[in-house]
């Protein structure tokens, strides 16, 4: 064991002694979260109340050890495991992945600890938890472990050893994590919810000179890190924010984070009419701009998840009538505008039934419609100041600009390759698309086409009746 040289940090000492009935830390790469979590199992195994078993005073434990892959598992979880713990210390079954120590403490009693490490590689691994009978439990980079594995391991805590022979002492779920997504279950769980008993420990940036386990880091490990990423892959791996990270190319990367989200919620201004775009299908969502002298200014979000475009016309209509009474609104929806097979209805039609206007966009041309955005993304307004701006409650369609809208990685040996046409599988293909429809419903499109600047423009197909006298020419 390596206990002599072990000394946790700040952050990883309070989760050690956490009496929680789930906790989670998270923070960058290599800040000791998995040491402090076998750590902290070792404390709570100890302290379960000894009884006589097999002619001993004996302190019982069975703590389930999961990672997402077994690769993962045997690569990583074991691996440290072992560093700290080794597993000749005890009795490993390879076949069982069960582990089984057997120690006398200083006080005279003895330890029977039982660790059972599994994987989720099939649906049937997630099945066999629920006959799990456990003390306690650690799930290793819980962001890759789905939400139902925490309901299923939450639920079987506790269950050993048999409560008529002892009960267990603060059965306890522990978590350890990268940084996420702040749409991640596991934000909405501890940042949202947070049940009662729940708690999540933060530790700070790697760069930062609170930065933890940097006395066993080698020497730059986190500046030589972030040579050749992202932003937001150095936010999220390094300084543990929360952000987005996408495997494809993002559709505006003109976006700036730092440039164009403001940083407090924007108000409507009276005097300025508000656009509304609007896009359809099982995730329809709403933005909400102005422009006021010169900027674009996003207000608002509506997005709906499996909800008809019926329902999200009431969810606007309400929205409108609370937070905007007095207001103009122009209103542009998707131009697809699909008609329903069971009462022929079209979107269109659906909000007009709440109040809502709504008008087609007069095009759907993607290059138009995103440079309809782009554009005032590049610019400045009179004033000085970025021509766009982007309500820090506006969360989904901020996540969808910094990348979640995107065009999708082709899978090919070389170079890389995206998609010609935007991920519209995405969550966030939806907000976004309502943005650009907002944009075209204030005359943004238009003024692409029209500008002198842009050689493209003047041959761009925005008619139908354009594009037949270009066919027959």
């Amino acid at each position: 064991m390596r206990f002599d040289r072990y000394k946790a940090a700040p952050v990883v000492s309070r989760f050690i002694k956490g009496a929680d009935d789930v906790g989670c830390i998270i923070g960058p790469f290599g800040s000791g979260k998995s040491v402090g979590c076998i750590m902290k199992l070792l404390r709570h195994a100890v302290s379960q109340k000894p009884v006589m078993y097999n002619g001993r005073m004996t302190r019982l434990c069975r703590t389930l050890v999961a990672r997402n892959t077994y690769q993962e598992l045997e690569d990583t979880t074991q691996e440290t495991w072992d560093e700290w713990l080794p597993f000749d210390l005890g009795k490993y079954l390879t076949q069982k992945k069960k582990l089984t120590y057997f120690w006398q403490l200083q006080d005279k009693t003895y330890l029977h600890w039982e660790i059972l490490f599994r994987s989720f590689d099939k649906p049937k691994d997630i099945r066999k938890l629920k006959s799990l009978e456990i003390t306690s439990a650690w799930l290793n980079e819980g962001k890759e472990i789905p939400e139902l594995v925490v309901k299923i391991v939450n639920g079987r805590l506790g269950r050993y050893p048999p409560r008529a022979l002892v009960p267990a002492v603060n059965p306890m779920l522990i978590i350890d994590s990268n940084l996420y997504d702040d749409d991640h279950y596991l934000y909405r769980l501890f940042e949202d919810e947070k049940p009662q008993g729940w708690t999540l420990y933060k530790q700070p940036s790697g760069m930062s000179k609170h930065a933890e386990n940097i006395e066993n880091l080698p020497d730059g490990y986190y500046e030589k890190m972030c040579r050749g990423q992202t932003q937001q892959w150095i936010d999220m791996f390094v300084h543990a924010k929360y952000t987005h990270i996408t495997d494809g190319r993002p559709v505006y990367p003109e976006f700036n984070e730092k440039v164009h989200i403001a940083e407090e919620d924007l108000e409507p201004v009276e005097g300025y009419p508000l656009y509304l775009g609007f896009d359809w299908g099982l995730t329809p969502a709403c933005v909400i701009a102005q422009e006021v002298a010169g900027r674009w200014k996003v207000l608002d979000e509506i997005v709906c998840f499996e909800e008809s475009a019926d329902q999200m016309g009431k969810i606007v209509a309400e929205r409108l009538n609370r937070d905007y009474r007095g207001y103009t609104a122009v209103m542009t929806g998707d131009p697809a505008n699909p008609r329903s097979q069971s009462d022929k209805m079209t979107p269109i039609l659906m909000m007009q039934k709440h109040g809502l206007e709504v008008q087609p966009a007069y095009t759907n041309d993607p290059m138009i419609r995103r440079d309809s955005v782009a554009t005032m993304m590049r610019e400045l307004a009179p004033s000085g100041e970025p021509a766009f701006a982007v309500s820090p409650k506006c969360r989904m369609y901020i996540k969808g600009l910094r990348g979640g809208y995107c065009y999708r990685r082709i899978q090919v040996v070389g170079e890389d390759r995206f998609q010609d046409v935007p991920d519209k599988g995405s969550k966030f293909s939806h907000v976004c698309d309502a943005g650009e429809y907002a944009a075209l419903g204030a005359g943004k499109g238009v003024a692409i086409i029209s500008s002198k600047h842009d050689e493209w423009g003047s041959r761009i197909n925005t008619t139908r009746e354009k594009r037949r006298r270009e066919k027959y020419r």
